[in-house]
């Protein structure tokens, strides 16, 4: 079982002394300075050696290996630290409008999550669970969605230029008036979706599956069609 109680109260030091947080660093120098990970240890064993950090945190958190390396990494943002607190929690993700940029998120349940207008550029979400999600009007330019689950999500307004959506699950997505400029929506599902009014210039939909898609008014110019199931609305 995860203990919430520590994770919290690292927070709780963060939020109280913004100046002590570097995420970048384990335990800066006289351990003034520390990372989520460095100030769990830290509450532990004040004389805490800089390397051992990392594993009396994980234990302490009682975390696997794989989920800390995601919790712990340099890039995340304060709003990042409170994403996987409600991962860890078991909770429903509620972050609209949150600076997630180039978070790890990879394999993440955050189906029905709540990212209005989120900045989730660049951001690792591979193979994440993001069905029925509210995406609308986030920032997903540059994001890594290759095979990610976003059966139903709302991705209307989303900015997902330059994404890897290759051989992702949009089945049934809302990706009305999305920005897919260059995406690679290779071997994709997209059947059923949304794509009206989209603009998709230069994306890559080879051997993607778009049957039942509606793509009144999108912008097809210098998009790959190769292997496209044809079989769709708005034609």
């Amino acid at each position: 079982m995860v203990n919430l109680d520590v994770y919290d109260a690292a927070l709780a030091k963060i939020d109280a002394d913004p100046a002590s947080w570097d995420q970048t660093q384990w335990i800066g120098t006289c351990g003034t300075v520390a990372c989520l990970f460095g100030h769990i240890a830290l509450a532990i064993d004040p004389d805490v050696n800089m390397w051992d950090v990392k594993k009396i945190a994980t234990e302490a958190l009682g975390i696997t290996v794989e989920v800390a390396e995601k919790v712990a990494a340099a890039g995340n943002t304060r709003d990042a630290l409170t994403v996987w607190r409600q991962l860890l929690a078991g909770e429903r993700v509620r972050m609209p409008g949150a600076d997630l940029y180039r978070a790890d998120l990879s394999g993440a349940d955050l189906s029905g999550a709540d990212l209005y207008r989120a900045d989730l550029s660049g951001a690792d979400l591979s193979r994440a669970n993001l069905s029925r999600a509210d995406l609308s009007g986030a920032d997903l330019s540059g994001a890594d969605l290759y095979r990610a689950d976003l059966s139903r999500a709302d991705l209307s307004r989303a900015n997902l230029s330059g994404a890897d959506l290759s051989g992702a699950n949009l089945r049934g997505a809302n990706l009305s008036d999305a920005d897919l400029s260059g995406a690679d929506l290779s071997h994709a599902d997209l059947s059923s979706a949304d794509l009206s009014s989209a603009d998709l210039s230069d994306a890559d939909l080879s051997d993607a599956d778009l049957s039942r898609a509606d793509l009144s008014d999108a912008d097809l110019r210098g998009a790959h069609l190769r292997g496209v199931d044809t079989g769709v609305s708005g034609e």
